[in-house]
């Protein structure tokens, strides 16, 4: 570095005012606990949004495991998890949320399947109503109790506006976008976003520190808004918690498969007025001879071969709907 000291710059600053890492942006990982594991207030309904922004494969699903992690350690048994890569999914469970419970997490991952169609007025209008989760989860649940919004995606400009408004902003990237570097240069300041520059380097060479990463604190003064939070990797500090399963659009809305044969027959023999027929009908797929039935069963040939035929016409008619 050429130069006199205090006329040359590193990274924006005067060579006689740099600072070292641990100076560049506090530790604030207390600050996000408190904010997170807030108490429950009786007739308080409280809505705690918190959106992710990263790369692809820098971690973003891993941190949000993270925080569902924290918050039902926090609340144990009292928590109910929706996650989900679909808002209208993320709206169909939280309105079977069981009254006995206290806290709803909802985490959309990769949300941004709005990303590219929120322009729409069908799809701007579900993103609006995604702060309609607190009131549904209150109509369900009463007015004591915690919702979560957990929210990421990759793209920060291309979201609807409607998602850029947390109490939280955890960014595990730089944008690749020169529009995303600037905005979240506005939301984390020039050494904030040199600082996710920097993290996000050591990362590719290394992965040795994944459990570090820039956050973002809205409405707090500047000096107190931005800063490290310390994060841990939920498989080695806690490797029997169970992963919450993602329900996926492709599988949540499919239809329901087919029922086989033999499921078919059960439900039949479990109904009445199907179940002596639906024996029969099993002993003849066995190899049993009608006439043999009949005389074992005192009945007439002709009622069991009507009831085989009642049978295979159930079966034929369930395998065709």
């Amino acid at each position: 570095m050429g130069g006199r000291l205090g006329r040359d710059r590193v990274k924006g600053y005067r060579l006689g005012h740099c600072f070292t890492r641990s100076d560049t942006l506090p530790n604030i990982t207390k600050r996000i606990e408190r904010l997170i594991l807030r108490p429950i207030q009786k007739g308080n309904m409280q809505f705690v949004q918190i959106c992710v922004n990263g790369l692809q494969g820098s971690g973003k699903t891993e941190y949000c495991m993270y925080l569902l992690w924290l918050i039902s350690q926090e609340y144990p048994g009292l928590v109910r998890i929706i996650y989900t890569d679909n808002l209208d999914i993320a709206f169909d469970e939280v309105r079977r949320t069981p009254p006995d419970i206290r806290v709803v997490a909802v985490c959309v991952d990769d949300a941004m399947s709005y990303q590219s169609s929120y322009r729409t007025l069908e799809a701007n209008d579900k993103v609006q109503k995604w702060y309609m989760i607190r009131h549904i989860v209150e109509d369900r649940i009463g007015s004591t109790g915690i919702v979560y919004g957990i929210l990421n995606w990759q793209r920060y400009s291309s979201v609807n506006a409607n998602f850029r408004n947390p109490d939280l902003f955890a960014f595990l990237s730089p944008m690749s976008d020169p529009d995303d570097a600037r905005k979240v240069t506005g939301k984390v300041g020039t050494r904030g976003y040199e600082a996710i520059r920097e993290e996000y380097a050591e990362r590719q060479t290394a992965e040795v520190r994944r459990s570090r990463t820039v956050a973002c604190m809205p409405g707090m003064l500047a000096g107190d808004s931005v800063g490290w939070h310390n994060y841990e990797y939920v498989p080695k500090i806690d490797p029997l918690w169970t992963r919450p399963a993602l329900l996926k659009t492709s599988e949540y809305y499919a239809s329901a498969p087919k029922p086989t044969k033999e499921q078919t027959l059960d439900k039949l023999a479990e109904d009445p007025r199907y179940t002596r027929d639906a024996a029969i009908f099993r002993r003849v797929e066995a190899g049993e001879t009608q006439s043999a039935i009949a005389a074992e069963l005192h009945l007439a040939k002709s009622t069991v071969s009507e009831g085989i035929a009642r049978i295979r016409k159930l079966l034929e008619s369930e395998a065709s709907q």
